[in-house]
């Protein structure tokens, strides 16, 4: 009834024993997946070799996560993850949370163009789910004025774009 089990919540990549785990579950037949921010890249790196499929987060362009992660530097771990996973020939899926407070309508832009540079052939964007944020600051992520030419732009730039709502 199993055929593949997918390593997901909060950040796997800051379990110690997650190579472990994948290659046990890579021995025991199963297909694995992970879902990760790549924050630990030397983790990251090895587990690739366990891996059939990533889903892989994005928060921001370089040098711009600061201010949605709160912690300094945090994406330079992320976008170095990235590139191990490129390299590595694993299939993905990027994805970036939207909470339009957070990360206006020129960030995404410029957020897909880097991955675009990258060789990044799938990108998803989410809409965040505003009904439990945890700042209390944020309100509802309105939609941005011209998102569908946003989607228009974006959609050119990957072969595949998917936008997914918050539902």
């Amino acid at each position: 009834l199993l055929e593949a089990v997918v390593f997901s919540g909060g950040e796997p990549t800051q379990q110690p024993a997650l190579v472990e785990a994948l290659a046990c579950m890579r021995e025991m037949g199963f297909k694995v997946g992970l879902h990760s921010a790549g924050i630990k890249p030397q983790r990251f790196s090895h587990a690739l070799q366990y891996l059939d499929w990533v889903g892989f987060d994005i928060k921001a362009p370089p040098g711009h996560a600061s201010h949605i992660t709160g912690t300094a530097h945090a994406d330079r771990v992320n976008w170095q993850s990235l590139e191990l996973l490129l390299a590595s020939g694993v299939a993905y899926e990027i994805r970036t949370t939207v909470h339009w407070q957070l990360l206006d309508p020129d960030a995404l832009e410029l957020l897909a163009r880097s991955l675009h540079e990258r060789g990044v052939k799938r990108f998803v964007v989410q809409t965040v789910r505003s009904g439990h944020m945890l700042d209390p600051s944020l309100g509802p992520s309105l939609a941005p004025q011209g998102g569908p030419q946003l989607k228009e732009q974006l959609s050119s730039l990957f072969e595949h774009f998917e936008v997914r709502s918050a539902c």
